[in-house]
Order: C-alpha cells, then sequence, then structure tokens
C-alpha cells in the first residue's frame, strides 16, 4: 500500500514537473532595477468613502483617484484628494449613460473614457469647473461580443477582437464602426490540431501609450506579452518569465462545446498602467493545484513588472501584501494600491 501511494504522489509531482515550457525572454532577475515595500504603507482614510466591491483604481492628474466599484448602484467612484469630496457616476442599468459592469478605463486628454462590455458602450467622463464629473458622450461599439474595448483618442478606439475573430485586435472609429483588424493570436502548443481564432484562449490585459500610438496586451492564462504599433502591426512578442505554452482542446456542453485550456496557469492580470515611456504589467505567476486552497496569495498580486516600448526590461516591483489593482501618480512617485482585507482600503505607496 505505501509504494502504491509514493508512485501516485511520484505522478502527480512528475505531471506538474512536466509542465511545456518554452524558452523565455527574460526572467525575474532580468530586471536592472527592483523596488520592495516590506511595509504596509499609508493608509488612505475618508470617512465618506465606502467601498463595496472594488476592482480596479486610476489616478488622475489632477489630483482624483477613479475607482470601480462592482457592487455600488453606481459603478465609478471618484476621490477627490484635493478637498476629500466623493463623486458617483455611472448608474448601474440598461438607459441611457449606465452601463452593467464598467472596465477598460483609460485617460485621454483628462477625459475618462470607461467601457461596458455586455452593453458594448463606451461613455465619456469629462470635469467641469467644480471639479464635478458628468457623463457627456456615449459611443455604441457596433460589433459582435468584445471582450474589451479601450481609447486611443477622441478619434479612435481599439478592442481585442471577438470570440472566433483570427485578428488579435479589432480597430473602431469615434462612432463606434470597425475601421480595420490586426494581428495573429500567439501560438498554441497543440496548434497543429486546435484553429487558433479565439479570444477567449488568450484573454489579456490591454493598454496603450499616452499617445494612443502603442498598444501592450498580456495574456491572463499564459505569461506571453505583445507589443503593436497602430499603424504597422506588431512589434515584439515576449515569453517570460516562465515561459509556460498552453493547449487548447473543445469539449461538448449540451448542444454545443466550450473551450479548454491546460495547464491553468494564472499569469497577468488586468490593470495595467502605462505612459509614452514605460508600460507596467501586475504578474500574478500562479499555478493552481488541485485540491489547492484558495487565498489571497494566490488570487492577488504582489508583483509588477516594468518595461520601456520597446520590450526592454526596465524596473521589478514587489509587495509584501497583496493587492487587487494599482494606480501610479509618477510626478510625485507614488503607488496606490487597492487592498481586500476585513475590508477594501487604499494604501499608499512612496517610490522615492
Amino acid at each position: 500500500m505505501n509504494k502504491i501511494i509514493l508512485l501516485v504522489v511520484f505522478l502527480i509531482l512528475h505531471s506538474c514537473d512536466n509542465i511545456e515550457k518554452v524558452k523565455v525572454d527574460f526572467e525575474e532577475n532580468s530586471f536592472p532595477e527592483e523596488v520592495y515595500f516590506d511595509a504596509k504603507g499609508e493608509e488612505y482614510f475618508n470617512p465618506n468613502l465606502i467601498l463595496l466591491n472594488p476592482n480596479f483604481i486610476l489616478y488622475h492628474p489632477d489630483s482624483f483617484l477613479i475607482i470601480h466599484d462592482l457592487g455600488a448602484p453606481f459603478l465609478i467612484k471618484i476621490v477627490d484628494m484635493e478637498t476629500g469630496v466623493i463623486q458617483e457616476v455611472i448608474r448601474k442599468g440598461r438607459g441611457p449613460h449606465e452601463m452593467l459592469v464598467a472596465w477598460g478605463t483609460r485617460l485621454i486628454d483628462n477625459d475618462v473614457w470607461v467601457f461596458g462590455a455586455q452593453l458594448k458602450k463606451m461613455c465619456r467622463l469629462k470635469v467641469d469647473e467644480n471639479r464635478r464629473f458628468y457623463v457627456s458622450d456615449e459611443v455604441s461599439i457596433k460589433d459582435k461580443g468584445v471582450p474589451e474595448v479601450i481609447a486611443l483618442s477622441e478619434e479612435m478606439f481599439v478592442g481585442l477582437s471577438s470570440y472566433g475573430d483570427e485578428n488579435r485586435l479589432t480597430y473602431y472609429n469615434s462612432r463606434g464602426e470597425i475601421i480595420k483588424r490586426m494581428g495573429q493570436f500567439p501560438p498554441l502548443n497543440n496548434n497543429s490540431s486546435f484553429k487558433v481564432g479565439n479570444s477567449n484562449i488568450f484573454l489579456s490585459a490591454m493598454n496603450s501609450s499616452s499617445s494612443g500610438d502603442k498598444v501592450v496586451l498580456a495574456c491572463l492564462n499564459t505569461d506571453i506579452i505583445e507589443i503593436y504599433d497602430v499603424n504597422k502591426g506588431i512589434v515584439k512578442r515576449l515569453h517570460g518569465p516562465e515561459g509556460v505554452q498552453i493547449s487548447a482542446k473543445k469539449k461538448d456542453v449540451g448542444p454545443g462545446f466550450m473551450v479548454v485550456t491546460t495547464p491553468k496557469f494564472k499569469s497577468f492580470r488586468k490593470g495595467i498602467w502605462s505612459d509614452d515611456g514605460e508600460f507596467w504589467l501586475p504578474y500574478l505567476g500562479y499555478m493552481p493545484k488541485k485540491g489547492g486552497e484558495r487565498s489571497r496569495e494566490n488570487i492577488y498580486v504582489k508583483k509588477i513588472f516594468c518595461f520601456d516600448w520597446n520590450g526592454n526590461p526596465v524596473k521589478k516591483i514587489e509587495f509584501s501584501v497583496p493587492f487587487l489593482s494599482f494606480a501610479v501618480n509618477k510626478s510625485e512617485g507614488k503607488i496606490y494600491c487597492l487592498l481586500e482585507e476585513e475590508e477594501p482600503k487604499i494604501i499608499i505607496y512612496s517610490m522615492n
């Protein structure tokens, strides 16, 4: 009996060690600068700020924090860091200027653009002379199911291509109409037996340079990073730091099917920060184990990988406490992290 148990344990460990991997383009020790925050930082306190189910934070250069709060009647909370005033915009719903879930939030010339996938629309938030935000425009994305869209400028949006499309990205004009499609999906380990044309397999976090001329994609289920030039196409594809290579197969479900990928690797997470010089990627790097317990340590990230737009590693930032999302105030050298402990909170770290 003991020999049988030892054999089973050996096979499990052996199967874990034999996950298909490729040669990596960078490792965790490839970053020339490393920053480690071993303290919990400074907690931001505002008695008027009540967070229910936040999952994203963004710093606005006019000294605002933009927060997605999925559990609230209004999806966007805006914290005025100068006055402490809390604003709530974009009511949860299906009507004009409403969304069911907010994502893809980005700043364009101090305006906040928000994407709602279920209703396939973009909402534009402007701020008036009294520092109050309001929905000024709404654009319907005229495409089939789109996982995520971000604004590159007032005139152009870019999104992850729809389910079944063979191109990686789709570009839209200011009316939400398709301009062009671009790029190919990364290769699968079993690409000879499965047609790559499924955006769900390589579902990615995305953002762009401040000028909107470059786009970065970071895969959620494998550690692949892609950099695109809006006009020229793909500039670079990086694999690292683990080099995990995924396979995909169809699994019958009732009258239809679903796509299953292996291994179940949790790589980069959503919430990329970027400017014209760099992009910062939240990285988890967790391989779930059968029977393993879920914890904050394997759900939320503690590492940020920073690259320039040529794909060169610049800096690795690591925290002792896992976080949901982060925002960067680069001019003041501050990082704002959303934490989920007994209750959600905002922690401020100083880079100086």
